[in-house]
């Protein structure tokens, strides 16, 4: 059989490789699968897919901020609470009287609370990705105790398997005090398999010790992160916020 000049144009065609894409359509692509991904699937993402950029920016920032923290004074957090999606501004007062109720010397130890606001996923910026991916890290570490959110935000954290059982940690006194604040979620235990439902949060939007911040005027939830360093002040905690 002849072959013509046509036939090999058209073997040409079909072997031709696809066009790369380019830096914008890679970013996009990462923005896009990022806010879709649960708590677990981003620390996956990040070791995966986006580990130079975003491990070096994370570690240089934790460096700085770990930096400033020996050249003051060389103390550890003796209590780290995180207010995700809050309208809580956080003061040296505030953090002065939360060190006093949980019996905290700041001679010895720093109260850290700490503002982030972090967006639903949709049309994610840079900045956005890295100071979820910060808090992700941090929570990995074991710097934080306790996690306050918005709904929506604390059902990704506890479905990624991010808390204590809470009636694991309380006694049964509190449990019945709070058992109507109780907010139940299931943790993603794999790919689409969930485990049993369990009191993951407490309800903030009554909370007295909140009320006058104006931290959740729309209504939010806080846990104690399952590997947090001081679950017994996270407790006093939630008694300075709830009683």
């Amino acid at each position: 059989m002849r072959i013509t000049r046509e036939d090999i144009g058209k073997a040409a065609e079909k072997t031709e490789e696809p066009r790369p894409l380019t830096d914008e359509e890679l970013k996009a692509s990462r923005k896009q699968r990022f806010s879709e991904m649960t708590p677990k699937e981003k620390l996956h993402w990040l070791r995966d897919y986006y580990t130079l950029p975003a491990v070096l920016t994370i570690a240089v920032i934790l460096f700085v901020v770990f930096l400033t923290k020996d050249i003051r004074s060389n103390k550890p957090d003796g209590f780290y609470a995180e207010f995700i999606n809050s309208g809580l501004y956080v003061t040296e007062e505030l953090k002065a009287e939360i060190a006093e109720v949980l019996s905290v010397d700041t001679s010895e130890e720093f109260v850290t609370i700490q503002s982030d606001q972090l967006s639903d996923g949709a049309g994610n910026d840079n900045a956005n990705i890295y100071a979820a991916e910060a808090v992700a890290v941090r929570i990995a570490a074991g710097e934080i105790d306790v996690i306050a959110a918005d709904d929506a935000r604390f059902e990704q954290y506890a479905r990624g398997g991010a808390f204590l059982d809470l009636k694991e940690v309380l006694s049964r006194e509190e449990c019945s005090a709070w058992d109507s604040l109780f907010v139940y979620a299931k943790e993603e235990v794999e790919d689409g398999v969930f485990g049993e439902e369990t009191a993951y949060g407490i309800r903030l939007d009554d909370a007295p010790g909140l009320k006058e911040l104006d931290a959740y005027p729309n209504g939010g939830v806080i846990g104690i992160v399952a590997n947090a360093k001081h679950p017994d002040r996270a407790v006093t905690f939630l008694h300075y916020l709830l009683d």
